[in-house]
């Protein structure tokens, strides 16, 4: 178990290096990176994981989030706080299937046909 002193000391080093980002790469205040996003969405109660958070900035799930290229450690996605707060996460599972016109009766169940001739 993680002491709250711990936490506090990961949540300011947390903050410390994305002001850090922030003013080394002049992103500007209207546009988060991926942790910044990933702490907004759970502020809102969706829970979600940061892999999850950088797929849908990479797929386009966020209108307008840009890769920059420029980090050292690697790109770094920049979303707008706007797309971020009207973000609604996409449903989960799997589809249902389409209902056919094949479906036999009335309360969905296929229609059984005896066979002629009664054999094997």
């Amino acid at each position: 178990m993680i002491a709250r002193s711990q936490v506090y000391v990961n949540r300011m080093l947390s903050l410390f290096i994305e002001n850090y980002l922030r003013a080394c790469y002049k992103v500007s205040m209207d546009r988060v990176t991926t942790n910044e996003a990933l702490e907004i969405l759970r502020g809102r109660g969706i829970k979600v994981s940061y892999p999850t958070v950088a797929r849908w900035a990479q797929t386009g799930a966020f209108k307008g989030a840009e890769r920059d290229d420029t980090h050292p450690r690697g790109p770094l996605w920049l979303i707008p706080r706007a797309s971020v707060l009207k973000f609604e996460p996409p449903k989960t599972g799997r589809p249902p299937k389409p209902k056919s016109d094949k479906a036999g009766g009335q309360d969905g169940r296929a229609i059984v046909t005896k066979r002629k001739g009664g054999g094997k």
